[in-house]
């Protein structure tokens, strides 16, 4: 009985890991959350200049995501791996999550 209990207990504590998302995206105003276990393709948003918006990944991801002038992913302005928080110095309406 000692045995089932231990395991049951390990097998617990690995859980929350293997439901987490891989990456974390927050955007616009009021603020959206989107996240994901691998790379998401373009994704239509409104991040206005002057937004706070945030990029997280687990640790043991390599996810980047790529940001951009337009809704179809045709005009980057920017792309980024490490985590960060920033207001937005230009408008963003799309996205894409690339490098899973």
């Amino acid at each position: 009985m000692k045995v089932s209990i231990i395991a049951l207990s390990t097998a617990l504590l690995f859980l929350p890991h293997a439901v987490q998302a891989n990456w974390l995206f927050l955007y616009g105003n009021p603020q959206n959350v989107d996240e994901g276990n691998g790379d998401q393709g373009c994704k239509a948003i409104t991040n206005r200049a002057g937004t706070q918006f945030e990029w997280s990944r687990s640790w043991d991801s390599n996810c980047c995501v790529r940001l951009y002038r337009d809704s179809h992913c045709g005009q980057e302005n920017g792309i980024s791996c490490p985590d960060w928080t920033k207001i937005a110095s230009q408008n963003v309406f799309g996205y894409e999550v690339t490098d899973c």
